[in-house]
């Protein structure tokens, strides 16, 4: 889903997620979940969000058009190779601006590298409702 079509047909469509734990349970389905955060400028960041209750392998693989996607261990970023072949993670975040994906360990590692759950503390993350 592109931004174009977030500004003229999901403005009236957005449900406020009040929670990590309602994330959670929005995002534990097979295609994840589909939200909004609404920036200070009025525009919206689209994202879709997964979360795994049962930890998934890490993706370790070039995707597209030579992109790869990002994994965080706690803090630290953990780059292509071997390093993630015993890793498990939790939380998957495609970014649509970027055409961009972000993989995570823990709860820890999802509220520090993407600002998704500062989003919900500030009433600024939304639910897309079809």
């Amino acid at each position: 889903m592109g931004n174009c079509y977030l500004k003229m047909n999901v403005r009236n469509a957005m449900k406020k997620i009040e929670s990590l734990n309602e994330l959670k349970s929005l995002a534990a389905k097979d295609d994840g979940v589909e939200v909004v955060i609404r920036l200070i400028n009025g525009a919206l960041s689209s994202k879709t969000v997964k979360y795994f209750e049962t930890p998934l392998p890490a993706t370790n693989e070039i995707w597209g058009d030579g992109n790869q996607t990002d994994l965080f261990f706690g803090r630290e970023y953990i780059p292509m190779g071997v390093a993630r072949r015993s890793i498990k993670v939790i939380w998957s975040v495609r970014h649509e601006v970027s055409d961009s994906e972000s993989e995570h360990t823990c709860d820890q590692s999802f509220r520090v590298r993407t600002r998704i759950v500062r989003a919900i503390d500030e009433g600024s993350l939304f639910l897309i409702e079809e």
